[in-house]
Parts: C-alpha cells; structure tokens; sequence
C-alpha cells in the first residue's frame, strides 16, 4: 500500500471535492507509457494490479502480488503516482457508476444513511458530503487532477509492504522505483484535520428517502473519544458496543416486536482528539421510530446504572479478543493497521497492545464508559423517513 499526502483531511475544509471520482479518474485512466486495455498483454505472466483511491487520511494505492514480481509491481504503482494518464474513459466510467448509485441509495433507508452518516458526524463538513447529481455531471478531469496534482508531485508518502518477503527484498524492490523519484516533503508530525461534531443533544437529523418502503432507519449516537491519548478507552469501548449491540438484539426482537438486527458502530479519530462515536442504528417499521429509541435509551441506561453480569461481559468480550488473536495473521490486517505508524508512532503501541489490551478491560470500566459517555448532552441522531412521512411530535 502507497499512501501519499492526507486524504479528505488534507482537503480544503468546507468545501465540496469530487473525491468520489479520484479512484475511476486516477485508477481507470491508466499510466500514459501503456493504454489501460493493453496492460494485460504488456505484464503477461505477473500478478500485478492497482486500485487508487481517495481515503479519510490518504491518497492511496493498494495493489497485492506474490514475490517474485514485487519489483515490477512497484514500477506500475510507481507508474500511477508519477506518470497517471488522466485519460477520460476511465471518469466516464466513474460518472456513469455514480449516478447509477446515486439514485438507487436515494430510495432505501440505508443507503440515503450511508451517503450521509459521515458528513452528519462532522458537522456537515462538506469534505465529507456525498455528490449530488450536478455535481457528479458537472465534474472533470482538471477539477479531479487539482484536487491530487500537488500531493501526486510532492506529498508525503508512506510504503507499506507485508506478506512473505524478506525486509532486504522489500527495501530493493522501493529502492529500485520510488527510490529513483524526486525527493518529497516529510510528515514529522501528525496531521492536524481539525474535525468538528454536531452538537450533543440537539435536534434529530431527518432525511427522506424516495422509495416505496415505510421501513424507517434510525440512529442513536453517543460522542465519546479520540483514539489519542487514552488508547485503553477506545478498547473500553469496544466491548460496551459489544455489550450493546447483543442487549439491543434482545430488546427489539423479543420485547418490540422489531425483527430487524441492530448494528453497532465505534469510531475514534486518530487526527483529532476529542473525536469519537459510539452509535447504534436499526431498520424499523417508520411507525416504530419511538419505540426503537425509548428501547435503546432504556438499554443505556440500564449500562450505566447496573452492573453488567460475569458471564455477560465475557460474552462480549471474549470473541473480541479471539478475532483480535487471530486478525494478526492476515496481510490485511497488517496493511490496514501499519497505515499512518511513520509519523504516529502511538499507533505501534495500538497494534503491540491491542490483544492484552482488551484482556485488560473490566465489566466496571464498561460500566464507567457508560455512565461518562451517554449522556443526553453527549446523544446524536439521525432518522430516514419514507418521503410524505408525518415525524412524531417527539421522540423518547
């Protein structure tokens, strides 16, 4: 994996960026020296590949192969960063696929959910907005290279390489390709994405989707932490949402009646401390919306004022731990995790701790996090209605 400059973050803050278009734009344009239908032909008998695209912390490139054709591997990637082709096949095709999608998640509760959940949780940073139609039309391939051009020429960038490959291997194969490019600007620091929330305890954000369906999705979220520089609460945490999610499945199949399965998330910003969710959606029947909210508030509450039992807490937990026992022996894994570790060196304690970490967390610290972090001025929700859909007065 190549990760070069800061992603989304790095990204003027406010303002809409055709990020959705730089893996098609960049990707499915090629490298100029050989037209994209004829790389088969010129790499016959090599296991290559490369998929741009632009993530929350990085531009970046992932690509997998075995090792002995690493070094050719590292030239086509190489190829990518320095000499893309930009040619317009490639934002056609990613225009077409966008529209496509578009307009398909604008009629389901989870896909208009998806388009948004991240932009709500900043605060409607628009760095982080799904495109709209006109947008995505109106898109071309100079407002794509202006948003990558500088960092592409001289961002900082990281190479991460994992797998069955000797560390001398690996340090030929950078040195006879990215070695050979101009020297870049170095990262000695993390990088700051000044990443703002919504306000704790305000009103629901609700959207409509355009569907048939009278099946609502409802959120209910808690603003918790920043990964940094207390990396033991996020594991903390972890397992509240375990204990949560499990609890919830309960609740609303048993009790209400909902046969849909809840979904949990926690997240903790390694860019910005202080940014952090916890949250917990459920697809429902829209006239079910306050009874799936006065369940999980119920559920919350019941975690921060009751002790959890023994064997509730290693139920959650202990598959935590198993998963995290055995992630480390994926490359995936490892690529994911090393992602950002050259100028946030915390992050190798993360990955050196993680499983004696969770080992560590107690039914009372699940407890603790609970009754420190939901709290009403601490809650965020976000509601997606069928269109024509009268709201409740009020929502438990």
């Amino acid at each position: 994996m190549i990760r070069i400059g800061h992603g989304i973050q790095g990204t003027p803050r406010g303002k809409t960026a055709p990020r959705w278009a730089v893996g098609g734009a960049w990707g499915l344009g090629g490298v100029n020296r050989i037209a994209t239908p004829d790389l088969p032909q010129a790499l016959s008998g090599r296991q290559w590949g490369a998929h741009p695209d632009l993530a929350e912390g990085a531009f970046q490139i992932m690509a997998q192969t075995r090792p002995a054709d690493l070094t050719t591997e590292l030239q086509f990637i190489a190829a990518f960063v320095t000499d893309p082709a930009w040619r317009p096949e490639g934002l056609a095709q990613m225009k077409s696929a966008s529209e496509t999608g578009l307009a398909q998640a604008m009629t389901t509760p989870g896909g208009l959910y998806s388009l948004h959940y991240w932009e709500y949780l900043h605060n409607g940073d628009q760095r982080w907005s799904p495109p709209t139609l006109e947008g995505i039309k109106s898109t071309d391939l100079a407002s794509i290279k202006a948003l990558i051009a500088d960092d592409l020429k001289s961002g900082p960038m990281e190479i991460i390489i994992v797998g069955d490959i000797t560390v001398d291997a690996a340090l030929d194969g950078v040195k006879r390709t990215f070695g050979a490019i101009a020297k870049r600007k170095v990262d000695t620091k993390p990088f700051a994405a000044n990443e703002e929330m919504p306000k704790g305890g305000s009103a629901p954000l609700v959207l409509r989707h355009k569907g048939k369906s009278q099946e609502a999705l409802a959120m209910l979220g808690w603003k918790t932490t920043g990964m940094f520089p207390d990396t033991q609460t996020p594991r903390v945490l972890r397992v509240l949402e375990a204990v949560m999610r499990s609890r919830l499945f309960d609740e609303l199949r048993t009790k209400e009646g909902i046969t849909y399965t809840p979904q949990t998330t926690s997240a903790n910003s390694w860019a910005t401390p202080g940014w952090g969710v916890l949250s917990v959606t459920a697809t429902v029947p829209a006239d079910k919306l306050a009874d799936f909210y006065a369940t999980a508030k119920k559920v919350a509450n019941d975690l921060a004022t009751t002790e959890i039992s023994a064997n509730e807490f290693e139920r959650a937990r202990g598959p935590l731990v198993t998963e995290a026992e055995h992630a480390r022996e994926s490359n995936a894994y490892w690529l994911y995790e090393l992602g950002g570790v050259a100028v946030e060196p915390r992050a190798l304690d993360l990955i050196r701790n993680r499983v004696a970490g969770l080992k560590a967390v107690t039914a009372t610290d699940v407890q603790k996090a609970a009754q420190d972090f939901f709290k009403d001025d601490r809650t965020l929700r976000m509601i997606v209605v069928p269109d024509g859909f009268k709201m409740p007065d009020t929502l438990p």
